[in-house]
């Protein structure tokens, strides 16, 4: 009887343990979830979610924000925003708003609900993933200048957009050669266009031709493209001086020479001015060469001097906006000596004189047949009279 007393004694005993650990489990049982969490709107670096409150009671909502990007560094969410050390709001609250989120990034939120306890316990998080912040459009470009290149090719530069959502990914151009006004709402239906990745655009150009330019700057942010307002400008293609060109100089005789100037292929502009010099010997005389008639100028210049060297520049010009822009080129050619004719009186050459008659002087000389002669009874006179002294 006492072996059967203690063994019922035992039986109750157990089962008021397994009751009391029931008791138990249901006393610490987790908080309720939320339901329904919604994005509202996504604003700026901002976004609003809503939820409905759960059934139960429970002290507080635990709130946090995670980058599903990793772009705070390496491949782990991280948490971010305004709500990133976890934000806790009211249980009567169903609405919540977190800031100062990075543009272009694709984040998650997650609500719990937290009981202070004894025991303090949270309820599982309930999430609303892949929420994207969207960016502003890039500021415009600026200070869109051209710069000097060759007669048929200009470049363009400009400064790029103090502020980029994303990442920067190049430019759009506009070039108008015509145009009413230059702004961002122009006409651009006839302009060429180009894409850029660099601040900068080489283009073909006339030279000292006004161009309307429209720069916008393109950044991708997600899957998203954002463009800037297009900056404007109205640009002046640099003037340049003519080509080279050709020049001759031929001496058409003792005192008169010929200069041929050719026109230059290349003439960047309307060939305003063609002039020249020729110096020489103390001389200088100047001569124009405007009458080229798309060819060549022939230029002869008088009055020189015989063999002489002279030192001829011929200069084809652009002008605009009154500054010369010009080009230059020099020769040298001399004129050739004066002929001479035999004066067959004279042992020797005279040259002809074109300015006064012609005159000699020198020392008169006898001919060969008398100077034999003359030797001859010389000689006979001193024989004679050596034999008479003996």
């Amino acid at each position: 009887m006492v072996r059967s007393n203690g063994k019922r004694a035992s039986e109750k005993l157990l089962r008021f343990k397994i009751m009391h650990h029931l008791t138990v489990i249901s006393f610490v049982a987790a908080p309720p979830e939320v339901a329904n969490l919604t994005l509202v709107a996504v604003a700026g670096d901002s976004m609003t979610v809503t939820w409905e409150r759960p059934e139960g009671r429970f002290d507080y909502y635990w709130i946090e924000v995670t980058d599903t990007d990793g772009g705070s560094g390496g491949d782990e969410p991280h948490r971010v925003g305004s709500c990133a050390n976890g934000t806790i709001i009211h249980p009567d609250q169903t609405r919540v708003t977190c800031g100062h989120l990075k543009a272009c990034t694709n984040v998650s939120i997650s609500v719990r609900t937290h009981i202070t306890g004894p025991p303090e316990r949270t309820s599982t998080a309930v999430v609303l993933p892949g929420i994207f912040i969207s960016g502003k459009d890039p500021d415009s470009p600026t200070n869109i200048t051209v710069l000097e290149g060759t007669p048929s090719q200009s470049k363009l530069v400009w400064d790029p957009p103090t502020a980029v959502s994303g990442f920067l990914a190049g430019y759009t151009v506009k070039v108008c050669d015509a145009f009413g006004s230059c702004d961002a709402e122009a006409d651009v239906s006839g302009c060429r266009e180009f894409n850029t990745p660099v601040p900068s655009l080489e283009f073909e150009t006339t030279v000292d031709t006004p161009y309307c330019v429209l720069v916008a700057a393109n950044a991708n942010c997600g899957a998203d493209v954002l463009s800037s307002r297009p900056a404007s400008a109205e640009v002046r293609t640099p003037s340049f001086a003519p080509g080279d060109f050709e020049l001759w100089g031929t001496a058409t005789g003792p005192r008169s020479v010929e200069i041929v100037a050719s026109v230059p292929e290349i003439k960047n502009g309307a060939l305003d001015r063609c002039y020249g010099t020729l110096r020489g010997a103390g001389i200088e005389r100047k001569f124009t060469c405007d009458d080229h008639g798309g060819k060549s100028s022939i230029i002869t210049i008088a009055r020189l001097l015989p063999g002489t060297k002279y030192e001829c520049t011929v200069t084809f010009a652009n002008v605009f906006d009154g500054r010369e822009m010009a080009t230059s080129k020099s020769i040298s050619v001399k004129t050739p000596n004066e002929p001479v004719e035999r004066d067959w009186s004279r042992d020797k050459w005279q040259p002809l004189s074109h300015d006064r008659p012609y005159s000699a002087a020198g020392v008169a000389t006898l001919p060969a047949p008398a100077v034999l002669i003359l030797w001859a009874a010389t000689v006979l006179a001193l024989w004679r009279l050596h034999w008479v002294e003996k």
